[in-house]
């Protein structure tokens, strides 16, 4: 390979990193001044789409922090927050979603 084949190989791969970090900072916009468990759940959601790595320098956050946040046990308040919802929507389903 010559010099100049591998000059534009890291070129092309220096121009997808720079995408991906645009396209990734166009989606998280409204996450950059959010507590860190905001950031955290935008990272999980968009996991799959753009590296966790680029994702939590990009957010200023920890990726150790991330991780011990998917660890974490949900919270009593999130326990009752989903049960609420659910029955929410029984009552919305059982009223043939008129309220």
């Amino acid at each position: 390979m010559k010099p100049d084949d591998q000059a534009m190989r890291d070129l092309q791969k220096h121009i997808r990193d720079l995408e991906e970090e645009n396209a990734s900072l166009k989606k998280s916009d409204a996450h950059l001044h959010q507590r860190p468990e905001v950031k955290y759940q935008f990272i999980h959601d968009n996991r799959f789409e753009f590296p966790v790595q680029k994702m939590c320098r990009l957010l200023k956050v920890a990726r150790s922090g991330y991780y011990t946040w998917l660890k974490r046990p949900e919270s009593e308040r999130a326990g009752h927050r989903k049960m609420l919802i659910k029955q929410v929507y029984r009552i919305f389903v059982k009223s043939r979603c008129l309220y």
